[in-house]
């Protein structure tokens, strides 16, 4: 699946380097995606 680089804007992406516990308001309504690399 392609989408178009400005229907993702609004996206938030959480991958295993991102470090949730120190970031503050990583989860909101936005769509997010949890990135976890096998």
């Amino acid at each position: 699946m392609v989408l178009p680089l400005p229907h993702l804007y609004f996206h938030r992406f959480i991958g295993e380097e991102s470090d949730g516990e120190k970031q503050k308001g990583m989860l909101s309504n936005d769509p997010t995606w949890i990135i976890d690399p096998i």
